[in-house]
């Protein structure tokens, strides 16, 4: 019985590795070429979204072939391989999307008969934040050189276990 319910676990872990094999040779295509298309890096964000979420699944169903089986070295090597593969194409992914070239682009807002307003598009990076304890965080930043404030969303503030605290400020035009 239990023998059985090992096999069907090995194939849906299989499942798991299959997919993470697709991303790498995606990945790879992008790495041998120039530099991606922004068509391109919205396709991997996009595909690395779903990626990231394989880890947990696959997490899952090792440690329950590693409870029902006998062979804990193989499983031990089988979790050491895969979480290898796993990081590596994480590192590689986000090496790729993170190498987005700085580039500021503008677009008419609003067209008078004089004069052109124009509006930027900022560019965003993928950054890494330490939390308090030294564990790393992802968090998309916006490249913005005119701000003239900072920012920080409410979802990371508490993976990062920042206080948050009421301010009030003004901006003047002189």
């Amino acid at each position: 019985m239990a023998e059985e319910k090992i096999q069907k676990l090995i194939k849906l872990r299989s499942s798991i590795k299959s997919k993470v094999t697709i991303l790498n040779k995606y990945v790879k295509v992008l790495q041998s070429g120039g530099p991606p298309s922004d068509l391109q890096l919205l396709d991997l964000e996009g595909r690395f979204k779903k990626f990231d979420a394989l880890y947990a699944q696959y997490d899952e169903l090792q440690s329950q072939i590693e409870v029902l089986s006998d062979d804990s070295d193989t499983q031990e090597l089988e979790r050491e391989e895969f979480e290898g593969q796993y990081y590596s194409l994480a590192a590689a992914a986000r090496s790729v999307l993170g190498a987005r070239p700085a580039r500021q682009y503008e677009q008419p807002l609003n067209r008078s008969l004089s004069s052109y307003e124009y509006v930027s598009l900022q560019q965003t990076a993928l950054v890494k934040v330490l939390d308090g304890t030294g564990a790393a965080h992802s968090a998309r930043m916006l490249l913005d050189n005119g701000s003239t404030a900072n920012f920080v969303m409410q979802s990371l503030c508490g993976k990062l276990g920042l206080s948050r605290r009421s301010v009030s400020s003004t901006v003047t035009d002189f």
